[in-house]
């Protein structure tokens, strides 16, 4: 070796706005020569296209209905209280036109009530949908990484960085972001004949995870 020294693993970010860690308690000479690992070991470094994995995964498909499922649940029950709230417009009107004073003071404070009623839930459900949103990412990513984690252990690699594709399509379950803050987070930049599978120290192991989270 031309020259020794000991530095730690990274794994680096996690797409679209994820932040997370997936270190091997590895260490390692680096050369540049022959890129060998602490006793002699090659170094195997796999690059894996997390965003794509987790979008095919059966686990997003299943919390993507989830997640619509939930949406839609409260589609019905906001459209329940509009569909009273309108009703209660139309009672109003009719107590005005026959100058029922009574009937009209009573239904402006079930009106007041109901509007701030609607206004409360819609707060309520804003907060519960950002937080299950947050619950579903977690779970998919959480799958992916634990199906790559025995994968790589399985296959000897010591260190994992994350690519992805800046041109990809955004989900439902996954926060977008700029085309520039997404090339500025990218772990990967370059990485010269891996997609020709011609890197003998790199290798995409995309197609292997993706084969593993789906089941059909």
């Amino acid at each position: 070796m031309k020259r020794a020294g000991m530095m730690a693993l990274i794994l680096v970010s996690l797409a679209a706005g994820f932040v997370g860690s997936f270190v091997k308690d590895v260490l390692f000479e680096p050369s540049v020569v022959d890129a060998q690992a602490s006793g002699g070991t090659q170094l195997r470094i796999a690059i894996l296209d997390l965003e794509e994995v987790a979008r095919a995964s059966d686990k997003f498909k299943d919390l993507k209905s989830e997640w619509e499922l939930r949406q839609n649940e409260l589609k019905k029950s906001n459209a329940a209280m509009q569909a009273e709230m309108e009703e209660k417009k139309a009672a109003m009107r009719r107590a005005q036109s026959t100058n029922d004073s009574e009937e009209v003071a009573s239904l402006r404070v079930e009106l007041a009530a109901l509007e701030e009623n609607i206004k409360a839930t819609r707060e309520v459900q804003k907060r519960f949908l950002a937080e299950l949103l947050e619950h579903y990412q977690k779970g998919v990513i959480e799958h992916v990484l634990a199906v790559a984690d025995e994968y790589c252990v399985k296959e000897g690699y010591h260190l994992v960085l994350q690519n992805y594709e800046t041109s990809s399509q955004e989900g439902e379950l996954f926060a977008g972001a700029s085309y520039s803050e997404r090339i500025l987070n990218k772990p990967v930049l370059f990485s010269p004949g891996t997609k020709a599978k011609k890197n003998p120290f790199v290798v995409d192991i995309t197609a292997q995870i993706l084969a593993k989270v789906k089941k059909g």
